[in-house]
């Protein structure tokens, strides 16, 4: 029996492989680095080619065609509070479970952590050894981040890539569409949608050589990993990754209730869209993946997937809420600082609002926006910021597999509230229907005794 060459690399065993193998030339030959990075980069850009395409013709199709719809009010409604209910219940349960578990709370005599403190004072960022210097960090603004959010000029925005604005337009755009199509009974942006196949096609190719490029970026962004650093803060690591994975965990019961199937078969379906996460660390490249195994494999309704997940996965930062709520925590039993309730509480509803400006950030601003969080209670972020860049490599892996599962469980349960709607809607016709026949024919047999009691009086 001959096994293709095609086969063995789309094999997810084979990709497995390449992930251990990237993650074994990370830690053990990092001089290797230098000479994959050109290549995990090239592979990154074919990723990203058919991104914002895919997304774009997405949001314009189905929003399109759920305006037009005349449930519409009704699934939005649905799509708001169960998105709003899943990012707050991470939100909760994040900062919960860093006050059961106190990060950092023993770490005050660590010298390492003691100098990062005392260079901290003031809340003013110093020059970081890990890495390279960072500029001085400043608070972040909602009201401004709202405001950004809307662009003056799509070409400008197209060109810079800016996601948020991005979608902004094409929320626009495709509501102004379904508004003008529930008017006028046409169906607006079809063609649209003609598109899609040709960029789920060339993405089909680039995902040929996930295995490849899995290797080259894993082996690329373990390499600038720091051991000792690792080691220091691994309290931190455990505390986050605990929460991640038992977030994660919750999310694939929930969506496995959603499904009617079995949990095997849930996790079968998505385990291709999980290792992409896993490997690229890249949630908007999963899009595509995500949506075809929660509507093929799954069999959920495809026309609020197709609008839930691509809006979902921009807007909702499920691991990025984490990521601040315990991050913020661990800063603070640093400082020795205590928080009370009120203090806990506006942990939670700060990480939600600062993970909507963190949409689309990387690097060290990426980190720098917990500034936004710290500053109302009185503690400086400053040089702390180096720990967390230190252990972002290991998280941001299965920070992202979070974050898709979490969206595809949102979107599972919208889509399990919007059946039950359309079926009360149908046992409510039914009944009707039934007692409208259950009462014409009482009508009809008492017409009928009428006459016959007329006719024999007569």
């Amino acid at each position: 029996m001959k096994i293709s060459v095609s086969t063995t690399i789309k094999h997810p065993l084979f990709l497995l492989i390449c992930i251990i193998g990237g993650i074994y030339i990370g830690f053990s030959h990092k001089q290797l680095a230098p000479i994959l990075a050109p290549f995990s980069t090239f592979y990154t850009n074919l990723l990203q080619i058919t991104v914002i395409p895919i997304i774009s013709l997405t949001i314009l199709t189905s929003v399109t065609k759920l305006l037009s719809h005349n449930l519409s009010n009704t699934y939005i409604m649905k799509i708001l509070m169960t998105f709003l209910s899943m990012v707050f219940f991470t939100g909760i349960f994040a900062v919960t479970s860093g006050y059961i578990l106190h990060p950092g709370k023993n770490m005050s005599s660590d010298p390492n952590i003691v100098k990062i403190v005392e260079d901290s004072g003031g809340g003013k960022t110093r020059e970081i050894t890990i890495d390279e210097p960072i500029e001085k960090v400043q608070s972040v603004s909602i009201v401004e981040f709202l405001v950004n959010t809307v662009p003056n000029n799509i070409f400008r925005a197209l060109s810079s890539a800016n996601m948020l604005q991005i979608i902004v337009f094409c929320v626009i755009l495709s509501i102004s569409c379904g508004l003008v199509s529930r008017n006028d009974k046409k169906q607006r942006m079809q063609f649209v949608g003609d598109y899609l196949p040709i960029f789920y096609k060339i993405n089909e190719k680039v995902l040929f050589f996930l295995p490849f490029g899995s290797f080259c970026l894993l082996s690329t962004q373990l390499s600038n990993t720091s051991e000792s650093t690792l080691f220091t803060i691994f309290s931190l690591a455990l505390v986050m990754l605990s929460v991640i994975l038992s977030l994660t965990i919750l999310c694939s019961i929930i969506l496995w209730r959603c499904s009617g199937r079995g949990y095997g078969t849930t996790l079968k379906s998505l385990f291709e869209t999980l290792i992409m996460a896993f490997s690229t660390q890249s949630s908007v490249i999963c899009i595509p993946k995500a949506v075809n195994a929660m509507t093929e494999k799954l069999g959920f309704d495809k026309q609020i997937v197709e609008l839930t997940i691509p809006l979902g996965i921009p807007l909702c930062q499920f691991s990025t809420i984490c990521f601040y709520a315990i991050g913020t925590i661990f800063v603070t039993n640093i400082f020795n600082e205590s928080l009370n309730f009120s203090g806990y509480s506006f942990i939670v509803l700060a990480s939600i609002l600062t993970s909507l400006a963190a949409s689309g950030v990387k690097g060290v601003i990426y980190y720098s926006l917990m500034a936004g969080i710290l500053a109302p209670l009185g503690i400086p972020l400053g040089n702390t910021i180096a720990l967390f860049i230190a252990v972002d490599p290991l998280i941001d892996p299965f920070g992202t597999v979070f974050h898709v599962l979490a969206t595809c469980c949102s979107s599972a349960l919208c889509c399990k509230l919007s059946k039950n709607n359309t079926d009360n809607l149908e046992t409510t016709q039914k009944i009707c229907d039934e007692s409208d026949g259950a009462s014409g024919k009482y009508r009809r047999k008492r017409k009928s005794s009428l006459t016959e009691s007329t006719q024999n009086h007569t």
